[in-house]
């Protein structure tokens, strides 16, 4: 299964960003893992952010598909219609796969709405359920710094990181949302979520993004290891505390205020 979550961030303004964050542990049963799937995809020229929980095939081609098919320009700019789109596109491949190959999965994904102060962010929730049946749920972002969903086999661990993690000097922002979910992910707390965490964002303009995301000492996109030789300039890190570093040396860009962990004092309560 996986953990997954979806939050929007806001700044003194207005809401500034949206994200999408997984683990990236595959499993066959609870003795077999492997922590290097890929679970969250965005789009280059689209507004949209993808993830995904349940079966791994399936989503994993149908979510290439679409965002591929976004990057060229096949879908319209308004935001239902490329949700109707994508749960199309998964109703007309899972129909086209043998059944024995159908399991259960729920796809993710977040729109931008508008551009600039204006923006608006809403989330679909796709859900193939084991009988053959298919259920669709739209969300509308909060007005303010908070998850929108949290979804998967190790939702109640993330609840719990994140019920701490309220409590602490930088609640209400996305670094409370973003450490308490690497936290999550990090203590077994589900032993069918593990590795390092992915994060894909949507900011006031522009596409999808896909962060990379430092993770003991190693640098990961999409959950797979970015080799030292890379250079990689035109990433936008983060460690797992939710600040920005440097992609080569892992160093905080701009040596900003230590961000308290969850349960110590601290004096600052940024927003981002």
């Amino acid at each position: 299964m996986t953990s997954l979550i979806a939050w929007v961030g806001k700044d003194s303004r207005s809401l500034s960003s949206a994200y999408i964050a997984t683990d990236s542990r595959i499993s066959w049963g609870a003795r077999h893992v492997w922590d290097g799937g890929r679970k969250t995809f965005a789009s280059d020229t689209s507004p949209d952010i993808f993830g995904y929980v349940g079966d791994v095939l399936l989503p994993s081609v149908v979510l290439s598909q679409f965002t591929t098919l976004l990057d060229v320009g096949a879908w319209s700019q308004d935001v239902d219609q490329r949700f109707a789109a994508l749960s199309a596109l998964a109703r007309e491949q899972v129909a086209a796969c043998p059944s024995s190959q159908r399991r259960p999965f729920t796809l993710v994904h977040c729109a931008r709405l508008g551009e600039g102060m204006t923006t608006r962010f809403r989330l679909a929730v796709t859900e193939y359920k084991a009988v053959g049946s298919w259920e669709q749920e739209i969300h509308d972002a909060p007005d303010a710094s908070a998850q929108i969903l949290v979804n998967g086999s190790g939702q109640a661990s993330v609840d719990a990181a994140l019920a701490r993690w309220a409590r602490s000097e930088v609640s209400g922002t996305s670094r409370a949302v973003f450490s308490a979910f690497t936290q999550s992910v990090s203590s077994g707390g589900d032993s069918l979520s593990g590795g390092p965490v992915q994060l894909v964002g949507l900011r006031r303009v522009g596409g999808g993004i896909n962060f990379g995301v430092w993770h003991m000492g190693q640098r990961y996109i999409a959950g797979q290891p970015v080799p030292e030789c890379a250079q990689a300039r035109s990433v936008e890190w983060f460690n797992e505390r939710f600040e920005r570093c440097d992609g080569q040396s892992g160093a905080l860009i701009g040596q900003p205020q230590p961000i308290p962990r969850q349960g110590q004092a601290g004096r600052t309560k940024p927003a981002i």
